[in-house]
This record gives structure tokens, sequence and C-alpha cells, in this order.
């Protein structure tokens, strides 16, 4: 298994973050990246891009739900694909299913 990184995204900075932070309660994470910006695209989030930068086969992205990870639909999508395709697995807290 690879690294573990857990990815927080509220859409402002008068959101809190703490809800998300409290769900990773119990679990091994190695990293957490915490973000405050608009889930509308993925290009404008910073430090969602740097996570991804230092992502490896075999590590694990970690979100409390879907709507954290992305707004648009067709953008999650392919973005999921991506993280799928480099061999990155991802596990939605609220969807167990996933």
């Amino acid at each position: 298994m690879g690294k573990k990184f857990a990815y927080i995204r509220v859409s402002s900075r008068e959101q809190n973050e703490n809800r998300q932070l409290d769900s990773l309660q119990g679990l091994k994470v190695d990293e957490i990246i915490v973000e405050k910006a608009s889930g509308k695209n993925f290009v404008g989030r910073e430090k969602y891009q740097a996570m991804k930068a230092q992502l490896r086969t075999d590590d694990l992205v970690i979100v409390k739900s879907i709507d954290r990870f992305g707004r648009n639909y067709t953008q999650i999508c392919k973005e999921w694909e991506s993280l799928i395709n480099m061999g990155v697995d991802i596990q939605v807290l609220d969807m167990p299913i996933l």
C-alpha cells in the first residue's frame, strides 16, 4: 500500500473544515490537505494540484463525500478516471461502496 492522503475542501474562508477532519478519526492518514476553494473545477485548486503531483501508484485519496471532491459531475468523472489511470485509489467515506 502506498501513501494515504486525505483531501479536505470547503468552498469559502467562512466555512469550517472540522466536520471533514472529524470524519478521519480512527483512520491512518499520512498527509492531510486542507483547501478553501470552489469545487467548480480542479484547475484553480492549488493544493489539490500539488497533492496530485505527489500521487504515485498504490496511493489512496480519501474524501468525506463526493461533493467535497468536486461539484461538476462531468469534471469529477474525468478527474476520477485520471487518478485511477495513475494507479491511485479513491475512498469516499460517505459512500463506502466506492
